[in-house]
Formats: C-alpha cells, structure tokens, sequence
C-alpha cells in the first residue's frame, strides 16, 4: 500500500496521467519530425488498483502489450514484473488499493496506456 505524507487522491492520479498522455503526443510528434518515427517513447502512469490482479487481468495486459507493440512493466508492493510473463504479474500479489506504478515503452503508447488504466480499474 502506498503511504506518504502526501496521499495520492483519485483526482491528483487522473490530472497526472492526462497530463502523461499530453506529453507523449508531443514527444511522438517531435519525435516524428526529428526522427521519422523512431526514437522510443516511455511514459510511466502511477495508480491505485480498482480490484486485485488475477489471471484475467494479467492476460488482458499480456494481449494489450503484445497488440500495441509496447513493452509493459509494472511495479508494486516492491516488486516489478514485465507483462510478457504471467507469472511475474501473479507473484506480486496486486490487492484492491495497491499503488502500482505502470511503465510502457515504444509500440502505440496512445492506445495502451488507457487501455492498461481500465485493465487496472484505475480510478
């Protein structure tokens, strides 16, 4: 559970996340221009979880990551796993209000990362 003398609130999570998805259309706008498309955008998207993570929802980041061409990697409770292997999702035990921490490089940033926020049930 995240704990800090600065809580993080639902409102604080989403102004930050639409202010990542502003950043990454800039970046791959002027990565576009300056670089024809292929210097590699990360973007990293902080949230507490909605529901626990479980076999269903490690599959749907799975699929999201293999569709939109992005790695994935998500950190919790201390741990970190890449969305390429179930088993490194489960083994980090992701309960209802845990803080998790969402990084995902190259591929179609734009598509995954609301896609990710639902699959989390970011709220």
């Amino acid at each position: 559970m995240y704990t800090n003398s600065t809580a993080l609130t639902h409102t604080n999570i989403d102004e930050m996340n639409g202010k990542v998805l502003e950043t990454v259309r800039r970046k791959k706008a002027s990565s576009r221009e300056a670089a024809h498309g292929r210097m590699p955008s990360v973007v990293s998207c902080p949230g507490i979880t909605g529901l626990a993570i479980g076999f269903r929802e490690c599959a749907a980041l799975i699929k999201t990551a293999q569709e939109t061409g992005c790695s994935i990697r998500v950190a919790a409770n201390g741990q970190s796993g890449q969305a390429d292997s179930m088993l490194s999702l489960l083994k980090m035990h992701i309960d209802k209000g845990t803080f998790v921490m969402l990084t995902l490089t190259g591929g179609k940033l734009e598509e995954a990362l609301p896609r990710c926020r639902d699959i989390m049930a970011f709220a």
